[in-house]
């Protein structure tokens, strides 16, 4: 099984250093668009809202901020040991499991996971 997850630190870092216009396209491809079998699933809007993140212009220093809490808690790193353990436990119980899966934080595990199930 290969399991993605999106460093959205690297991705934010690089959105916030392009014009605010071209943020949203930016947006879209590089972060929303791993995703695209999860929103055609829940018929989720494909916005920043609903992925539970901040405005994509006029807040740099919030986002900033709140990136480096994610990086001070090593949150790419403990996502990628909770979800494969947690991979590997539901498959012991005989669940099976897509070939490949996305994830963006450990945060959106839960709910990425119970949508995929």
């Amino acid at each position: 099984m290969e399991i993605n997850i999106l460093n959205t630190h690297k991705l934010y870092c690089e959105m916030m250093s392009i014009p605010d216009k071209d943020r949203s396209a930016f947006f879209n491809e590089k972060i929303l668009e791993p995703f695209a079998p999860m929103f055609e699933k829940t018929m989720m809007p494909r916005n920043p809202e609903a992925m539970f993140c901040f405005p994509l212009t006029g807040a740099d220093d919030v986002a900033k901020g709140m990136l480096n809490q994610l990086m001070a808690m090593n949150v790419w790193t403990e996502a990628r040991y909770v979800i494969e353990n947690s991979m590997n436990d539901l498959q012991k119980v005989g669940i099976k499991m897509p070939e490949k899966m996305n994830f963006s934080t450990a945060k959106k595990f839960a709910k990425d996971l119970v949508t995929l199930l």
